[in-house]
């Protein structure tokens, strides 16, 4: 835990703490959400976790920080952290034709000759198809009524998992058009092998990142087996808030680790290839494996990635000084760094606000 100097900085985090458990369980009750678990960094210390209600109601097992969940699509986040890796290594050339790396099928857009690159994977504009649509499922989140959620098979690597699409028409011409897509990932992942030289997860274990479970995951009527660099990964809060503070630090130019990130290409990672999209005085915006936002107003960036699966929503939100549309200086120690994840058991549930509410709560308490 951070270490708090002074009665009144304990007093400012307690406050903040104490109007974060209401935000919690206000959402639980609204959505019945059997489990969260949460934990929350400043300046990359950790200065609250906790787990609330259940992680297994019929076996009555209390959910806490160290409960593994399902991260869903936070997972991208780890893939383009290993991506960046590779480019600052100098094994892969973010746009270059992934036919440099791997052996892909000839590709063809309206009878065009086209091929991807890496960054095209990393931020959805490859042309790779999402899950497919069945009009026949009937559930209350239109985004589970695609077969692929339900698959139950067992796809033992990335070279298996890639037949799911690999023969599959482009659905835009690369380059053109955001199309949000797992299988972009799992195409992805499959680059990184080629260009690391070892399978995927053994990039994850390489990374200082926990992998929980180092076999595909079987959870009722799905797997997660096919789709592992895009939305397949398990963790805990606490496990994730360790990821964050990691990267904060190597935006910022602090992390000399041997396997710390250069600020330059978390900047790349960060920067929006997608146009904006203003919802709640929030506006979206996409980078690489990244969700990038900021509200109307406030003088703070907030970048990370939600996740929607079978039986789970979850979120990792960093918020860092953010200046007139532009990136505060990563060389700069000016302004606080804060991080949370929450993770729950319930799916179909949206984050994103309740996210930013958060690291704004615990922004507005540092600051006095």
């Amino acid at each position: 835990m951070m270490e708090l100097k002074s009665e009144s900085d304990r007093h400012r985090i307690s406050t903040a703490i104490e109007k974060c458990k209401k935000v919690i369980i206000g959402l639980q009750q609204l959505h019945k959400i059997p489990g969260v678990s949460i934990s929350v960094s400043v300046n990359g210390s950790l200065v609250w976790t906790e787990g609330f209600g259940h992680s297994d109601v019929e076996n009555n097992t209390l959910c806490t920080e160290n409960t593994v969940m399902k991260i869903a699509s936070i997972s991208k986040c780890i893939t383009s952290a290993l991506m960046a890796n590779e480019i600052d290594k100098g094994r892969l050339d973010l746009d270059a034709n992934i036919n440099q790396y791997l052996d892909w099928p000839e590709l063809f857009y309206n009878e065009k000759s086209v091929f991807i690159t890496p960054r095209m994977l990393a931020c959805h504009l490859a042309g790779i198809r999402a899950y497919k649509y069945n009009s026949e499922l009937t559930a209350e989140e239109p985004n589970y009524r695609y077969d692929e959620y339900h698959i139950v098979e067992n796809y033992p690597n990335v070279t298996s998992a890639l037949q799911l699409f690999k023969r599959d028409e482009l659905i835009s011409e690369p380059g053109s058009k955001f199309n949000y897509s797992n299988h972009g990932y799992t195409l992805l992942s499959a680059v990184l092998e080629k260009s690391s030289k070892m399978e995927f997860k053994e990039m994850l274990f390489r990374m200082h990142y926990k992998l929980v479970n180092d076999k595909p995951v079987i959870c009722p009527q799905t797997s997660s087996s096919f789709k592992i660099a895009g939305a397949g990964l398990l963790s805990t809060s606490v496990d994730l808030i360790r990821f964050a503070n990691y990267i904060i630090s190597c935006y910022r130019g602090k992390n000399k680790t041997p396997g710390g990130l250069s600020k330059e290409i978390v900047r790349t990672l960060w920067t929006p290839v997608k146009n904006g999209i203003l919802v709640n005085n929030i506006n979206f915006q996409y980078g690489l494996g990244w969700q990038v936002n900021w509200k109307k107003g406030n003088d703070r960036m907030y970048v990370g990635h939600t996740g929607r699966a079978t039986g789970a929503s979850s979120v990792l939100m960093i918020s860092l000084p953010f200046n007139r549309g532009k990136f505060s200086n990563p060389d700069s120690s000016k302004g606080n760094s804060l991080a949370v994840v929450i993770l729950s058991n319930m799916q179909g549930v949206s984050l994103n606000d309740v996210s930013i509410n958060i690291l704004d709560i615990f922004s507005q308490a540092i600051d006095g």
